[in-house]
């Protein structure tokens, strides 16, 4: 009888976890495949995946932090562009975004040209639901 009282406490403790970690994470990732490193933002509030990916390297928004949950704008791009660039559909839970292409201005001119970066959106069955050029504006 004595040991009663652990028992409950111990039983409490094991179902706040079970419950809590039931919940399936929502993450989703972005893959740089250009030889360039790149500014990643997921939206525009303060808890959103935030990151430089390096050339060909990846980076994921995971499930348990509150801006990486839902349907999600992605915008990449260059500090020297003044602005990120979005590709043209939300990327889902589970999902994953791929971004590339790019190429310098010129010789004289080490920047990148926005234009010549594309992407890709796939959805949680792999599924390819958006392809082509990045936008300055969300559709």
């Amino acid at each position: 009888m004595k040991n009663f009282p652990l028992f409950l406490l111990t039983s409490a403790i094991f179902l706040v976890i079970l419950c809590a970690g039931g919940r399936q994470a929502e993450a989703y990732c972005v893959y740089n495949e250009t030889d360039y490193s790149l500014e990643v933002r997921g939206e525009d509030c303060q808890r959103c995946y935030s990151a430089t990916l390096g050339p060909m390297s990846h980076g994921c928004c995971p499930g348990n932090k509150s801006g990486c949950r839902g349907k999600t704008w992605i915008r990449v791009g260059d500090r020297s562009w003044g602005s990120l660039m979005y590709l043209g559909k939300q990327v889902t839970a589970h999902g994953w975004v791929k971004v590339y292409g790019g190429k310098r201005i010129g010789n004289l001119d080490p920047r990148l040209d926005p234009d010549s970066f594309s992407g890709e959106v796939y959805n949680d069955e792999g599924q390819r639901i958006w392809w082509g050029r990045l936008h300055y504006n969300r559709y």
